[in-house]
């Protein structure tokens, strides 16, 4: 009996063992297939795709060419508000293509087969910018949901992913030198994260983002054309700049006792300190050098929103107190003159090639609330036409209204000017989509 009882027992613990055995395995299989999952969506392993403008029916435009391209390989807005399906380089007139010339050689021009108000993508961007380099004609941005970089070429209408790995809810992206960036995430901990990171090769034909995480607390961060990176941390008694260069060093340069800084880095490689704007509210700006030195823009401006030219001191300023908004400009060594549209400079920038040209997005009709304040808090919106402004002498030209010319409202936020002087970035702030608008013909 006592036999019997022993055979059960043991029949019963390598049951259990083998069960427990058996669970672990399908553990361990679940795990791993999870790992593959989550290193696949990072983007290791994986060859970058190629957008290359071409059909859905060749296979060269990836699996997410629906929801990334809509609005870029087949849709070219005509002047009459409709869409043309397409390239324009199919097309028989070649003016809708648009036409310029290079400035190393002035007998091979330049042909531009992106549509004139391009839509670079229909994703929801973290920001875009210019290549640097002025021999190029390459836009980058970046995804929002994915924290992709991408790279688009308004010459042959193309539109490629650089990198895979996967950052998502990426709400921001300021861009520095040689490929490198900030990607300021959405965080359920904190106000936000910053990711400083470098465009790295992985294969032939494939690239991934390196780099490290910033202190927490940033509020405000800026990229130079040679390296360095200055960005602002929210402290208790105020806000502190500081400075990182090319090797990672950081120093401190800047304090305040008030909180609520904006930054841009200018070409002549000082930084732009703007504090943010609020209707009725005095608000400064300041040029501040890499040595920690600061010097005054302008002062004691209501509802200050500010532009500075990328190499000179030429600069426009937007005042807004109750009632009325209105835009100035002021020449280096000269006195501020009140420019005939009314605008935030937040919705303008300067042309590196020009000292005294600068674009601006001008409200057709001026919100009925409390400006800029209710526009920031995005409680209004504005529907937006493209001007050129010359401040040298005040005059004015209308360049395009989206709305009339191609049935669009734009609310643009965030312009730059390619640095050839060739096209108008900015991202619309409802869709937070990414738009280039050629200036040349």
């Amino acid at each position: 009996m006592k036999r019997t009882q022993l055979i059960y027992v043991g029949i019963g613990l390598v049951s259990v063992i083998a069960l427990g055995l058996l669970g672990w395995w399908f553990f361990i299989s679940s795990e791993t297939g999870r790992i593959a999952a989550f290193n696949a969506a990072r983007g290791f392993g994986s060859d970058t795709p190629i957008f290359d403008g071409g059909s859905s029916t060749n296979g060269s435009l990836g699996s997410t060419n629906r929801n990334i391209l809509g609005g870029i390989t087949d849709v070219l807005f005509s002047s009459r508000g409709d869409s043309t399906v397409g390239s324009a380089a199919d097309s028989k007139d070649a003016s809708a293509a648009g036409v310029a010339t290079t400035t190393e050689d002035t007998q091979k021009p330049v042909v531009y087969t992106a549509p004139r108000l391009w839509r670079l993508t229909s994703v929801a961007s973290a920001g875009v910018h210019p290549a640097y380099a002025t021999s190029t004609h390459d836009i980058y941005f970046v995804e929002r949901p994915t924290g992709h970089l991408f790279r688009a070429n308004p010459v042959e209408k193309k539109v490629e992913r650089i990198t895979n790995t996967l950052f998502p809810r990426t709400v921001e992206a300021e861009f520095g030198a040689d490929m490198s960036l900030v990607l300021r995430q959405l965080d359920e901990r904190t106000d936000g994260i910053a990711f400083l990171a470098n465009v790295v090769a992985t294969s032939s034909n494939a690239y991934a983002l390196d780099g490290d995480y910033l202190e927490p607390d940033i509020t405000a961060v800026a990229g130079s054309r040679d390296g360095y990176w200055f960005y602002i941390v929210e402290t208790t008694d105020g806000g502190v700049g500081i400075l990182q260069d090319r090797e990672s060093k950081r120093s401190r340069i800047f304090e305040s006792a008030l909180s609520g800084w904006t930054a841009h880095f200018r070409e002549a490689g000082d930084i732009v300190l703007t504090q943010h704007a609020a209707r009725s509210v005095s608000g400064s700006g300041y040029l501040l050098t890499r040595d920690g030195e600061t010097s005054p823009l302008v002062t004691n401006i209501r509802g200050l929103t500010l532009a500075v030219h990328p190499r000179t001191r030429a600069l426009v300023y937007g005042e807004s107190v109750t009632g009325r908004i209105e835009l100035f400009s002021r020449l280096p060594g000269e006195k501020s003159v009140r420019l005939p549209i009314r605008t935030w400079a937040d919705k303008c920038a300067f042309d590196p090639t020009e000292e005294t040209i600068v674009y601006c997005a001008v409200p057709q009709v001026v919100p009925q609330a409390v400006l800029p304040d209710a526009w920031y808090r995005g409680e209004v919106r504005t529907e937006d036409t493209l001007w050129r402004v010359d401040i040298k002498d005040g005059s004015t030209e209308l360049l395009v209204s989206p709305s009339s010319e191609y049935s669009i409202d734009l609310d643009v936020i965030d312009p730059v000017v390619s640095t050839d002087g060739t096209h108008l970035l900015f991202l619309d702030r409802v869709t937070r989509t990414p738009w280039a608008y050629r200036l040349v013909q």
